[in-house]
């Protein structure tokens, strides 16, 4: 996987933040669909903790000196997204995407562009492909879910969020929308994922088990992603699915067919995951993501240094303000003072937990670039330990304690 790309949607990362447990995420990624568990360490995650996080100012700097024009594009189509201005984003991505055809999460953003317009199809497109060239990307599952019901067919729906729990069982969403579908249809569920996702199989595999879309009681959207055109948008979305392309469940033996194709898409429990990562691995990286790890190369080790030691960061520990510094210079200055040296935000609780695990991701790259630097760094670091340790005297002058 590139350096840059977030471990939960795989794409370059935008907006990053760095949780309690030193490993960086999406903003996006985490803020929509934060796993109970951290996917890297299995640390366990918290909704509030996302909420506190400011994004890693560090991180945005490198990401935007290694990529510059791809992180001014998508800033650009975010914008438009959240502004409703669908068509202005869908204009951006497209062009963007002609420009650049190898970068992929452009098309997700054209995907949300198409979904806030309410062509479906023109959105099933682009998640059916974005899926297929990453198997493990559970979001994509979701979103495509939810598509598919937008377009009238809940039993493809149910296969693809049956897929999304399948490789997060922690996809809160997924569970959701699961249990609504299923719930319509009387069948009451467990709340264990391996429980869901075996009642969904066996449901899947039954004579007949959705045969319309009307039969289903309440909206098909989980809190927070409804329509943005609201429900008369929903309403119109719905009733130019069912006009543009007939689901066919009507008649015992299209329904039948449709079902076993169906079926036959469903992982079995005993899929072999190895076999899914190196699919990934295969199709996943392409020359865009090839050309980004050349980018790196334009980053020095000025960029990694330490404000408040100025060296190379040695366990570079991120606070909540999103701002970085080596572990022991942190340590040292809420000692005497419980705020960050650079912008002042008051860091008590962050103090209180003493969670200061190392920014992962910079520590990879600092590795990766600067490897005889780094091991130089620790020799300083090491013997400036030695001789602190003889006086048991904690040093507190930095840089910035002289303004």
């Amino acid at each position: 996987m590139d350096l840059l790309e977030c471990p939960l949607c795989l794409f370059l990362m935008a907006e990053p933040v760095t949780m309690s447990c030193g490993h960086t995420f999406c903003r996006r990624c985490v803020g929509g669909y934060l796993p109970s568990r951290c996917p890297s360490c299995k640390e366990r995650l918290k909704q509030r903790e996302v909420k506190i996080m400011k994004n890693n100012v560090l991180l945005i700097s490198v990401v935007e000196k290694c990529c510059p024009d791809e992180t001014k594009t998508k800033c650009q189509i975010q914008e438009k997204l959240k502004a409703n201005d669908f068509m202005e984003a869908l204009r951006i991505a497209n062009e963007a995407l002609h420009l650049v055809p190898d970068d992929q999460s452009l098309k997700v953003y054209r995907a949300e562009a198409n979904w806030g317009l309410m062509r479906f199809s023109d959105a099933l497109t682009d998640l059916d492909y974005l899926c297929c060239l990453r198997p493990s990307w559970a979001e994509g599952f979701f979103r495509k879910g939810n598509v598919l019901l937008e377009m009238g067919q809940q039993t493809d729906a149910l296969i693809q969020f049956y897929r999304c729990l399948k490789l997060h069982a922690d996809f809160v969403p997924a569970k959701s929308q699961i249990k609504k579908i299923l719930e319509a249809e009387g069948l009451a569920l467990p709340d264990e994922a391996s429980c869901i996702l075996q009642v969904v199989s066996e449901y899947l595999k039954g004579p007949c088990p959705i045969t319309s879309v009307s039969d289903s009681q309440g909206p098909s959207h989980p809190e927070g992603l409804k329509h943005p055109r609201g429900d008369e948008g929903e309403g119109k979305g719905r009733r130019e699915a069912h006009q543009g392309s007939k689901v066919k469940h009507d008649t015992g033996t299209e329904c039948c067919l449709s079902l076993c194709q169906a079926v036959s898409f469903l992982p079995a429990a005993e899929e072999d995951e190895e076999m899914m990562m190196r699919k990934e691995d295969g199709h996943g990286k392409g020359e865009n993501g090839h050309s980004r790890e050349k980018r790196l190369s334009v980053l020095t080790v000025s960029d990694f240094e330490c404000p408040l030691c100025i060296r190379l960061f040695f366990e570079p520990v991120t606070t909540p303000c999103g701002h970085t510094f080596c572990k022991n210079c942190i340590e040292r200055s809420l000692d005497h003072n419980l705020r960050c040296p650079l912008c002042k935000q008051p860091l008590q609780e962050f103090f209180k937990n003493r969670k200061y695990n190392p920014t992962v991701l910079l520590q990879d790259i600092m590795a990766r670039l600067f490897p005889s630097q780094l091991a130089e760094r620790k020799q300083v670091h090491d013997a400036e330990m030695a001789e602190l340790s003889k006086y048991a005297l904690p040093s507190s002058i930095y840089t910035c304690d002289l303004f």
